[in-house]
């Protein structure tokens, strides 16, 4: 059993923060299929944070269930940092926090936030260090290799030094963003830096290669990959996948009674643009479902095909 901080996790398996995917129906529909270590909110804005906006407050609702639950934050001020988590110690239930320094998305990274504060190591340490001193929860920082070079000790010693619980590593930089094949020769050496529990993220998409990179690090992380096939972790731990049709009837029920009516249609688009991967849905269909301005139209017609596809 893996442990991080005060929190036991059951399995080693976790989906990936994902901007605009793993939003509260989509983390209650993984939770629904079950074998998940712990569940993490989309990157969460300290500065939208401390200022109360009402979107961001809404993207910390959460439910009820024995998952450990994990706020994820980004910013570049460790005072915002030190507010907001007093803010989640004060007015949610949530078991961890989890800071985001791995980004490359241009727009945080221009605001000093994500993968920047791989470079600015400085400003690493004080986030890391503000965020312990306000909190008892459990804490994990998610990381790269490094920005433009590979700076991994340097940080996982800034890291563990500060008091965090675990290390999330996506194994590329910044700068190699999607386009180069993770680099998970680097597990063995990061594993060799550091006492804290490890979960290793990248290019895991099927079975066997999860099964092989747990054998790397103490825990997997998956991106696009749970999006995807949302009974992965189901299937890596019992060998059996709960029907698409099921899930995607599911997460339908789940993300209409969360948003508003005039989200529905951009939401299910979202998910469907990951979910219909390698299920044999041709091009033109796809094109029809993604054109569509009818939520009606999106929402009967995908159940129909993934219907006929089980």
């Amino acid at each position: 059993m893996l442990r991080i901080g005060k929190i036991k996790i059951k399995y080693p398996y976790f989906p990936s923060p994902l901007a605009g995917l793993t939003d509260f129906p989509f983390r209650k529909l993984l939770d629904s299929i079950g074998y998940v270590g712990a569940l993490f909110t989309e990157m969460v804005s300290t500065e939208g944070l401390i200022r109360k906006n009402l979107q961001t407050l809404k993207m910390l609702e959460s439910f009820s269930s024995p998952t450990p639950k994990f706020v994820q934050l980004f910013g570049n001020n460790p005072h915002s940092f030190a507010e907001s988590v007093k803010y989640i110690n004060d007015n949610t239930s949530f078991d961890g926090i989890d800071l985001n320094a791995g980004c490359p998305v241009k727009k945080v990274v221009n605001k000093g936030a994500g993968s920047f504060l791989l470079k600015d190591t400085e400003n690493l340490k004080k986030i890391v260090k503000s965020i312990r001193k306000n909190t008892e929860k459990a804490f994990t920082v998610k990381i790269r290799l490094g920005f433009k070079k590979v700076n991994i000790s340097e940080t996982i010693k800034i890291i563990e030094s500060e008091g965090a619980d675990g290390i999330i590593v996506h194994f590329r930089t910044k700068k190699d963003g999607y386009s180069v094949p993770a680099r998970w020769e680097f597990a063995e050496k990061i594993k060799e830096l550091t006492n804290l529990p490890v979960i290793g993220n990248g290019d895991i998409f099927n079975i066997e290669t999860a099964k092989e990179r747990l054998k790397k690090v103490d825990g997997i992380m998956l991106g696009r990959g749970i999006v995807i096939n949302p009974s992965f972790f189901k299937e890596l731990k019992t060998g059996k996948r709960e029907k698409d049709y099921i899930i995607l009837e599911r997460f339908i029920r789940l993300m209409e009674d969360f948003y508003p009516e005039e989200k529905w249609l951009p939401r299910l688009k979202a998910f469907l643009r990951y979910f219909s991967k390698g299920k044999g849905i041709s091009k033109k269909i796809k094109r029809e479902l993604f054109l569509s301005k009818d939520y009606e139209f999106v929402r009967n017609e995908s159940l129909q095909i993934f219907s006929e596809l089980d």
